[in-house]
C-alpha cells in the first residue's frame, strides 16, 4: 500500500491563460504547481535530480500533477496509468489544433512501509507540429475545459487503449483506438515524407476493410466522412490520392527533390487537418464511432448507406 503519494510532470511548448488549476481526469490537475507542491519537490531534490528540479520550478512552468494519500497499486503499475492520462490529455489537445505539446518525466514521490520513495518512468513524447518543427502553443481556460470533456466523451463510448510491451496494435484494441497509436508516433516524426507515410497508416487503420483499390477506399472514405457537398468531396478524394502517391513512393524506395519539398510540406499540413476533421467526426457521432470501431462488414455498410445517401434509419 502506498501512502502520501505526489505525482508530478512537466509539460513542454505550451502556455495556458488559467488562474486555477484545471482537473483533467484520473485525480490529475493541469497548471502551474503551488507552494506546496514545490516544497515537496524541493524536499526530494537528490532523489529527483537537480536539473529536474530545476525544471519543475520554473516559474509559470505547465504541469500535470495529483496527490492522495493512499492507493493500493504498486508505484510503477501507478505511474504508468497516470503516464498514459498525460499521454492522452497532450494527444488531444493536438485534436483541438495542431501543436507539438509533450511531456517530461513523470516523477512519483510516495511513502512505503515508512520508507519515502521516490520513482519515475517515462512514455516517448517529443512531438512535431505538421512541418517538423516545434512551437510554443497557448490554450484558454476555456479550451482546456473542453479538452477534458472530450477526453471523458472518450471513455463514454468506451474507446479501449489497451497498452502492450510488445505492441499496442493488439487485438484488445478497436480500430479507433489503434488510430490513435499509430497518430501519436506519426507525430513523432520531423522527417515530412516519412510523417506523410505514417499520417496514411492512420487512416489505413481507421478506414480500410480491403487491401483492394486501397488508394481509392481511403480516398472515397475519407471524402464521404468528412465533406459536406460534392465539390468538397471531390476535392478530398482527389487530394488524398495525391497523399497516398506520394506515401507509395516513401514506402517503396523513391526519393524527393528540393522542388518537392514545398508539396510535402503542404501534403503533411492537409493531412494533419483532415485526420483533425475524421477524428472529430468519429468521437462527435456515437453510431459512426460504434459503426467504424466494430465490424468490416458493419463499416462496409455504413460508408455504402453514406455513399448511397441512405440514412442511418435506413
Amino acid at each position: 500500500m502506498l501512502r502520501e503519494i505526489t505525482f508530478v510532470i512537466g509539460m513542454h511548448d505550451i502556455t495556458a491563460q488559467i488562474v486555477e488549476q484545471i482537473a483533467i481526469g484520473n485525480g490529475l490537475h493541469f497548471g502551474v504547481l503551488d507552494h506546496s507542491l514545490k516544497n515537496t519537490i524541493q524536499r526530494n531534490k537528490k532523489s529527483i535530480g537537480e536539473l529536474e528540479v530545476k525544471f519543475l520550478l520554473e516559474p509559470r512552468r505547465p504541469c500535470i500533477f495529483g496527490q492522495w494519500p493512499l492507493w493500493s497499486q504498486k508505484a510503477q503499475e501507478l505511474i504508468v496509468v497516470l503516464l498514459y492520462r498525460v499521454e492522452l490529455f497532450s494527444q488531444m489537445l493536438w485534436l483541438h489544433r495542431d501543436c507539438s505539446v509533450s511531456h517530461d518525466r513523470g516523477w512519483l514521490i510516495y511513502e512505503e512501509q515508512g520508507i519515502r520513495k521516490v520513482d519515475n518512468n517515462e512514455i516517448l513524447s517529443r512531438t512535431f507540429t505538421h512541418d517538423g518543427g516545434k512551437k510554443i502553443t497557448s490554450f484558454s481556460a476555456e479550451e482546456l475545459k473542453g479538452i477534458v470533456k472530450f477526453i471523458d466523451l472518450m471513455f463514454k463510448i468506451d474507446i479501449s487503449l489497451q497498452n502492450s510491451k510488445i505492441t499496442s496494435l493488439n487485438a484488445e484494441n478497436d480500430r479507433v483506438s489503434r488510430a490513435l497509436f499509430l497518430l501519436q508516433s506519426a507525430r513523432h516524426h520531423r522527417d515530412i515524407a516519412l510523417r506523410i507515410q505514417s499520417y496514411i497508416a492512420v487512416f489505413e487503420t481507421l478506414l480500410s476493410t480491403s487491401n483492394a483499390e486501397l488508394s481509392h477506399q481511403l480516398s472515397e472514405r475519407t471524402a464521404i466522412l468528412i465533406s459536406e457537398n460534392s465539390q468538397s468531396r471531390l476535392e478530398t478524394y482527389r487530394f488524398m490520392k495525391r497523399a497516398y502517391a506520394i506515401r507509395s513512393k516513401a514506402a517503396h524506395g523513391g526519393h524527393f527533390r528540393q522542388k518537392d519539398f514545398g508539396e510535402l510540406v503542404d501534403i503533411s499540413k492537409n493531412l494533419d487537418e483532415i485526420l483533425r476533421s475524421c477524428f472529430e467526426y468519429i468521437f462527435g457521432h456515437f453510431d459512426a464511432f460504434h459503426e467504424i470501431a466494430s465490424s468490416e462488414e458493419k463499416m462496409n455498410d455504413f460508408f455504402l448507406g453514406r455513399l448511397f445517401g441512405c440514412s442511418e434509419d435506413e
